[in-house]
């Protein structure tokens, strides 16, 4: 948006689905049903409305970020790559990676290396992906450091302001904080549990967990 680009958000809109919160940014938010299994068949509805949204509008840039999406996504757009379009793919970590299931490796690894050569540009995230990629697959490999951050937004804090905080938050000395979607998947369960060996050698600890989500 700061650089003068129209944007459309395609996805299933889970935010309003199990927090209330919504998308502030885009020029027009798209409400698509793509589900977390490839095997699910509600991935044929998702399908559906995908293309008849990119039916109904000429991009000049698609960048997926989900496996399901990232798949469902790259076929649907295959024959807008023909008038111009480029489809762009971020994989926030393959499921195929070192020492996951076989069924991870039958199903995903086929599917992504086909799909290579429908993507203009694979984004990895860390270097087991950017390897393997840069080894098997068709297409441009890049890698980023991570999904990244807002550095003015998220920053050191000075020891005067970090007192302050803890003051405006009733804490004292030491203090953990989780950050992220209250998801099971999210597994904040193993931070709780582990703050009981913690709090043996540092009896002065808080955890915070900062979320929002179904398991609140």
């Amino acid at each position: 948006k700061e650089n003068g680009w129209e944007i459309h958000v395609a996805a299933r809109n889970n935010l309003a689905e199990n927090n209330g919160l919504q998308l502030e940014y885009p020029d027009a938010v798209f409400d698509i049903p793509f589900r977390r299994s490839p095997l699910d068949p509600g991935n044929i509805e998702a399908y559906r409305k995908l293309k008849k949204l990119l039916a109904s509008t000429q991009y000049d840039v698609i960048h997926c970020n989900t496996p399901v999406g990232g798949v469902l996504t790259r076929i649907a757009a295959s024959r807008y790559r023909r008038q111009g379009t480029k489809v762009y793919y971020t994989a926030h970590g393959f499921h195929f990676y070192h020492g996951a299931p076989f069924f991870n490796w039958l199903v995903y690894y086929p599917m992504e290396k086909w799909l290579a050569g429908a993507t203009d540009k694979l984004i990895t995230i860390n270097k087991e992906d950017y390897d393997l990629a840069k080894r098997k697959f068709s297409c441009p490999v890049y890698r980023i450091h991570g999904v990244g951050a807002n550095s003015e937004k998220f920053r050191i804090i000075d020891e005067d302001e970090r007192k302050e905080l803890k003051a405006e938050l009733g804490l004292e000395g030491r203090i953990l904080i989780i950050v992220g979607e209250l998801l099971p998947n999210k597994n904040q369960k193993t931070a709780i549990l582990a703050l009981k060996k913690v709090l043996q050698k540092y009896p002065d600890t808080c955890l915070l967990i900062a979320g929002n989500g179904p398991e609140k």
